[in-house]
């Protein structure tokens, strides 16, 4: 009994059973909204740092935008049109 299930635990170790899932990154957002992967193969923490860095990277750009539409507008400029936000999201693979 006990060799079963030594074996039974072995087997299931060596076949991936307790492994950690793999993540993906996706954007969706845009003009159509669309979903597009960015990144794949990643362990949670990783996909979360990425999704953390690329929500970052977005929002600073257009913060960006929106300040120099500001100073158009002040000097009578017609600002240009903001591009949409995006928003990312950390799924498991399938």
């Amino acid at each position: 009994m006990k060799k079963m299930a030594c074996c039974a635990l072995l087997v299931c170790l060596l076949a991936g059973c307790q492994r950690e899932p793999k993540y993906a990154v996706w954007r969706v957002g845009g003009k159509p909204a669309e979903r597009v992967q960015v990144e794949n193969g990643l362990v949670r923490t990783a996909c979360e740092l990425i999704l953390q860095r690329l929500e970052k990277k977005d929002r600073e750009a257009f913060d960006l935008i929106a300040s120099l539409n500001r100073q158009a507008v002040s000097y009578g400029i017609k600002a240009t049109e903001l591009p949409p936000l995006m928003r990312y999201s950390c799924e498991p693979e399938e």
